[in-house]
């Protein structure tokens, strides 16, 4: 059954999940390829950044997975309009 997690849920989700493999912080950072120290920081929801790639990395290490599903009520965005009022003229 999916878990719907807000970005701050992620600090206990993984903390959890990495107790419940009775892993330390050092050996799932190993497992992950992420520095203990990002590991703690997102643990403890202190971290300043994240990028995508390490969270999904810390997330499979611990059998979960990153899923992004679309927000009910809201338009999609419309990216091709965004690209080109972003784009250099």
């Amino acid at each position: 059954m999916p878990m719907f997690v807000y970005l701050q849920g992620f600090s206990r989700v993984i903390r959890r999940a990495r107790r419940a493999r009775r892993l330390t912080q050092a050996q799932l950072a190993a497992a992950a390829g992420v520095a203990r120290t990002t590991l703690n920081q997102l643990e403890n929801g202190v971290f300043p950044d994240i990028g995508v790639k390490k969270l999904m990395a810390i997330l499979g290490a611990v059998g979960h997975r990153l899923t992004v599903v679309p927000v009910r009520g809201r338009e999609a965005p419309d990216y091709l309009r965004m690209a080109s009022t972003s784009a250099p003229k």
